[in-house]
């Protein structure tokens, strides 16, 4: 299931083409995959550490944010 920006890029760019789905995963990849994208998610998994996921969630106790 799509949720999102990815639903909102289907509904408005793919929905009724006529697209095969190999098509269609190329170009939801192409759209949503682009080099400042794969550069944000490396940063953001090296800003994640257990501390700050603590940090984030107060109150959750700290097996939840294992």
């Amino acid at each position: 299931m799509l949720k999102g920006q990815a639903s909102t890029f289907y509904y408005n760019h793919l929905a009724g083409k006529g697209y095969d789905f190999n098509r269609m995963i190329y170009k939801l990849r192409y759209h949503f995959e682009t080099e400042e994208n794969k550069q944000q998610y490396i940063l953001e998994w090296r800003e994640t550490t257990f501390l700050r996921i603590i940090a984030i969630n107060p109150g959750v106790p700290r097996l939840n944010c294992l």
